[in-house]
């Protein structure tokens, strides 16, 4: 039966643990190498980017804490000491890990881990903090949000059609966010129903979806029909442009 090991890294410059682990003895090599039995514990192919940084900044010692036949008490060991020791990502510890540990994560790209277990906060396109969230995908889930989170911040600073979001808190109210639409480019008026005066103005559809929260497709089926939707009435600037404001 294969044997299975739990192992940690130890900092040298703070003298803590920085990473928990576990994965299987390798007995078939004939040269008793602690490195080449204990391979996985000392290769550093495959680590998180959290990981990664604090080895480019100091030395690191090897662990092996416990072994066993039992497949599922060293995922419990591993899960314990995880546990014990706290997550960097979450601010509970030391720990470069990212999920709750186990072999069911053993093959995910640490970038798609990372991107899974980190926190987000979600704002309102008009600047408005919603809440912390843990992770992208319930995020997703809650707002119901169909364009990918994770690159919306990456690639386009946050912004999706409805919402803001980031990886750092930004504070209770941050700025609307402004944005160009590549697919029309044409600028948007919207005045008050009522008494005629412009509310505000913007240089596309994108652009007022995000600052109103008002879904994209609604803004674009207004400015055709001409229709007010809760006292506002939208126009294209063109169409105003020999009426006085």
């Amino acid at each position: 039966m294969p044997i299975y090991y739990l192992y940690r890294h130890i900092r040298h410059d703070l003298n803590v643990p920085f990473y928990v682990g576990i994965s299987k003895k390798d007995e078939k090599i004939t040269l008793r190498s602690e490195k080449l039995i204990y391979k996985r514990a000392y290769v550093p192919k495959e680590r998180n980017d959290i990981w990664l940084g604090i080895t480019k900044i100091t030395d690191y010692d090897v662990e092996i804490l416990f072994e066993t036949q039992d497949k599922a008490l060293i995922e419990r060991k591993e899960q314990e000491f995880i546990e014990l020791y706290g997550r960097i990502y979450d601010g509970s510890g030391t720990l470069a890990n990212i999920i709750d540990g186990g072999f069911m994560c053993k093959g995910l790209p640490s970038r798609s881990r990372l991107k899974l277990a980190k926190p987000v906060y979600a704002y309102t396109a008009g600047g408005n903090f919603l809440f912390k969230i843990e992770s992208v995908r319930e995020a997703k889930r809650r707002l119901n949000v169909k364009t990918s989170i994770s690159i919306a911040i990456e690639k386009r600073k946050g912004v999706t059609a409805k919402y803001q979001f980031f990886y750092d808190y930004q504070g209770e109210l941050i700025s609307p966010k402004n944005v160009t639409d590549k697919r029309t480019g044409r600028k948007i008026l919207i005045k008050d129903f009522n008494t005629g005066k412009k509310i505000a103005d913007y240089n596309s559809c994108l652009q007022a979806a995000i600052a109103t929260a008002i879904p994209y497709g609604t803004i674009k089926s207004r400015l055709r029909s001409k229709k007010p939707l809760n006292g506002l009435l939208f126009y294209y600037q063109n169409e105003l442009s020999n009426e006085p404001e």
